[in-house]
């Protein structure tokens, strides 16, 4: 209680400094940690040993299953396909594309070097034409002012903090013209990524699964822009996934899904415990009917 008065108490400037040693702390006391091996799909990576990917492949054994069962289906479908990884982090839904599909080529793109640097020793075990990149995906090519914080299992860029400049790239200029299905985890630039690449989607309809994360009502609307955007241009079928994997629905309703942003929005605000922190959301573009019918089959059988 005395140490949270305290705290209220502080200047801003100095809580802002306080804040920042506790982040630079953080990283550095992950990125000490020793190299583990752990199982993903049929292939055995190397990790950090406090990621928190071998927590969670024990007790979420389902999370980003769906990454994979909709590469089966969408390279069944499309033999000569190029799959997009972007967050590919140190390989593992990589890893998982592999496990149930063997794409002609797969792009991993990543913006930490920390994960980077695991992502191509990973990679490399993969079978076919596997492209790493090291790139911070946004909706434009621009440098952004920011920094990556590495935390847990993820790298976040928090744009305005520090004083390093990032180069980004758009979305377009990482996919070739047989790229049909783009998987994007970017925690919290999805909806941006996807916007700001819309004209491509609309031209290549690819399978797009994203993560829907919301901090807040800015990002409530900018997640229900985007799914109003891709309905436009053709997509009518979503798929959604709970963030341990498993299926919530599949919809071609908008205000189905706009009601689940809503409650996702109020759960990002809420202090206490959250139950759920994000969505998968796979978009399907009308001419791959036939893909959204066996993705539900296979989440209704198994």
């Amino acid at each position: 209680m005395v140490k949270r008065i305290v705290k209220a108490l502080l200047p801003d400037s100095v809580k802002e400094t306080l804040r920042q040693r506790r982040n630079e702390q953080r990283e550095r006391d992950f990125r000490r940690h020793p190299v583990v091996t752990m199982q993903c799909g049929e292939y055995t990576l190397e990790i950090p040993s406090n990621h928190l990917l071998r927590e969670w492949s024990a007790s979420q054994p389902f999370r980003d299953r769906c990454v994979g069962i909709t590469a089966k289906f969408m390279v069944e479908k499309y033999r000569d396909a190029t799959v997009i990884d972007i967050g590919a982090n140190i390989g593992d839904t990589a890893a998982i594309i592999a496990s149930y599909a063997k794409p002609r080529k797969l792009i991993a793109v990543e913006a930490s070097d920390f994960f980077f640097r695991f992502l191509e020793r990973n990679v490399g075990k993969l079978p076919g034409d596997v492209v790493c990149r090291r790139a911070l995906v946004s909706d434009r090519a621009e440098s952004i002012s920011g920094s990556l914080a590495h935390w847990g299992g993820t790298a976040s860029f928090k744009s305005g903090s520090g004083d390093e400049s990032v180069p980004s790239v758009p979305l377009r200029d990482l996919v070739d013209d047989r790229t049909v299905f783009v998987k994007t985890d970017t925690d919290g630039f999805d909806f941006k990524i996807c916007l700001g690449a819309i004209d491509w989607i609309a031209e290549a309809r690819p399978a797009v699964l994203l993560e829907d994360q919301l901090s807040g009502e800015q990002d409530r609307e900018l997640a229900d822009t985007l799914f109003k955007r891709l309905n436009e241009v053709g997509y009518r079928n979503f798929a959604v996934w709970d963030d341990q994997g498993f299926m919530l629905l599949a919809t071609s309703s908008l205000e189905i899904l706009a009601d689940l942003h809503r409650y996702l929005a109020k759960i990002a605000q809420h202090k206490g415990h959250k139950s759920i922190y994000n969505y998968d959301v796979l978009c399907l573009h009308e001419r791959d009917q036939d893909v959204f019918e066996k993705v539900c089959q296979y989440y209704r059988e198994n």
